[in-house]
Formats: C-alpha cells, sequence, structure tokens
C-alpha cells in the first residue's frame, strides 16, 4: 500500500511540473506577442510619422514653387507694364515734336499776313490820330552808306535772312546804320514785285525794331522808281 501511494504522489508533481511549465511557456508567448504587438505599432507610428513629415515636406515644396511662380509671372508682367509705359511716352513725345513742328510750321506760313495786317493797322491808326514820330535816320543815309559799305567779300558771307530782298541780295540789314539806309533807298530798288517789296518792308522794320531804329511813315516813298536812274541800283 505505500508504494502506491509513492507513485500517486510522483505523479501528481510530475502533472503540476508540467502544467506549470505550460503555463510559464504561454506566459512567455504572451510576452513576445505583446512586445511583437508593441514593436509592430512602434514601427507602424514610426511609418505614419515620416509619411506626415514627407506630406508637409512635398506641401511646403509645392508652395514654394507656386510662389517662385507667382513672383515671376508678377515680375514679367511688370516688365511689361513698364515697356508699354515707355512705348507709350515715346509715341507721345514723337506726337508732340510733331504736333510743335507743325505749329511752328503753320506760324512761319502765317506770320508775313500777320505782319502785313498788323502794319497796315498800325498805319492807319497813325493817320487817324495825326501822331508822327521822328526818324532817327538823317537825310544823310547815304553819306552812312559810304561810311558803312560792305567789301565784297564781307557781303558775299552774309546770309539772305540779311537782306532786305533776300532772293536778290539787296539792301543788307545787318545793322542799324545799313537799316537807315535800307530805308532811304527801298524805293529805288527795281526789277521786284510789290509782294516782294511789301515782305522788304516788314523785314526793314523788324531789323529797325532789333536795332533801336525808330520810323516814320513819312520815311516810305510810295512805289519805286522805274526810270533809268534805279536800273543803276547799287548793291552795297
Amino acid at each position: 500500500m505505500p508504494v502506491k501511494k509513492t507513485t500517486k504522489a510522483t505523479k501528481a508533481k510530475k502533472t503540476a511540473k508540467v502544467a506549470k511549465a505550460r503555463k510559464t511557456v504561454k506566459a512567455t508567448k504572451a510576452k513576445k506577442t505583446t512586445k511583437a504587438v508593441k514593436a509592430k505599432k512602434v514601427v507602424k507610428a514610426k511609418k505614419a510619422t515620416k509619411k506626415a513629415v514627407a506630406k508637409k515636406s512635398a506641401k511646403a515644396t509645392r508652395s514654394s514653387k507656386a510662389t517662385k511662380a507667382k513672383k515671376t509671372t508678377k515680375a514679367v508682367k511688370a516688365k511689361k507694364v513698364v515697356k508699354a509705359k515707355k512705348a507709350t511716352k515715346r509715341v507721345a513725345a514723337k506726337k508732340s515734336a510733331k504736333a510743335t513742328k507743325a505749329k511752328k510750321s503753320s506760324k512761319v506760313v502765317a506770320r508775313p499776313k500777320a505782319k502785313k495786317t498788323t502794319k497796315v493797322a498800325k498805319a492807319s491808326r497813325a493817320k487817324k490820330t495825326g501822331a508822327t514820330v521822328k526818324s532817327t535816320a538823317p537825310p544823310r543815309a547815304t553819306k552812312e552808306l559810304s561810311r558803312h559799305s560792305l567789301d565784297t567779300e564781307t557781303r558775299n558771307n552774309l546770309p539772305d535772312s540779311k537782306f532786305a530782298f533776300p532772293e536778290e541780295r539787296k539792301e543788307p540789314i545787318e545793322d542799324a546804320a545799313h537799316v537807315r539806309n535800307a530805308i532811304a533807298r527801298f524805293d529805288q530798288v527795281s526789277d521786284v514785285s510789290d509782294e516782294e517789296r511789301d515782305q522788304a518792308r516788314e523785314r526793314i522794320e523788324d531789323a529797325a525794331a532789333a536795332f533801336g531804329v525808330q520810323v516814320n511813315e513819312g520815311d516810305w516813298r510810295d512805289g519805286a522808281k522805274e526810270d533809268s536812274s534805279s536800273t543803276n541800283d547799287p548793291q552795297h
């Protein structure tokens, strides 16, 4: 009987050991499983973090590129606007220059008529009021002429604008003395039309005003002498 009890006790011990071993194995497996699960979660979290960072970086890159593109577009537009403004200014400047030239041309064309009208009005007013202004040109204009006569070289070097009759280059008016001579000899110039004579009178009056020579209506002699003495008109 004692032998049987010992056998049962031994079996019970072995069974208890096996049960413990199984529990230990199960606990070990459970620990390993828990560690693996945790490791997987950590890996997933790291991967998710990397993806999020990559997405943010991609967004930032795209945003930076878009910003650069916008800036470039704005710069291009600004350059185009500047070019357009410059082109507009150049066109406006050209138009203004053309308009100015046109105005000057119209003034040059209209000037003789306007002057003639003004001179006629002044003459009529002087006749009405009876006002006379003494001329500073003395009767000895011929003597002045001889004292201030021009030599051939000097005369040839004078521009046409310095003559009362530029086409014929008659009656120089480059100074006060010659202006007085031109007034005194005005009716002696021949082979010129009435229009040329009117224009010459205006040039002489302009020169007289420039040199401070006072001109009286009585200083002018009406008409040009057609006799033989006028054909020998000296052209000093």
